[in-house]
């Protein structure tokens, strides 16, 4: 990819990928719902809102090209929200679905976070 041109040719390829693709976004119409719906628009993906009901539908019909799952993973109702989504993505891949993503806008450290950390328990570079 040296030289002038490269990177642009890489990138025209993945946009390519997405414009006239069939995309269910399911979630909320706000936060990074909204940014995602917003890109994939503005690259030409045919998309689809849906709730419960409507990705039924379209899993069943076998139109969706891919299924984005903007999802914060905290709270109380943690442990639901997660078996809830699990429970999803095997729905998902049993209906032959070929691109499944699964994103968070969540804060993964507070913004007002300390010196690294190492050695803390959730792996990587942490901070304290």
């Amino acid at each position: 990819m040296a030289g002038t041109g490269g990177g642009c040719a890489v990138l025209e390829a993945m946009l390519e990928g997405w414009r006239g693709k069939r995309v269910l976004i399911v979630g909320k119409p706000d936060g990074l719902c909204a940014f995602l719906t917003a890109m994939l628009e503005e690259i030409g993906a045919r998309l689809m809102r849906a709730d419960a009901q409507a990705l039924c539908r379209a899993l069943t019909a076998g139109r969706i090209g891919a299924v984005i799952l903007p999802e914060e993973m905290t709270g109380r109702d943690l442990p639901e929200r997660l078996a809830a989504t699990l429970t999803l993505i095997q729905e998902i891949r049993e209906a032959g679905v070929p691109l499944l993503l699964a994103l968070s806008d969540a804060a993964v450290y507070p913004s007002s976070a300390g010196k690294m950390n190492e050695t803390a328990a959730i792996g990587g570079r942490t901070r304290e």
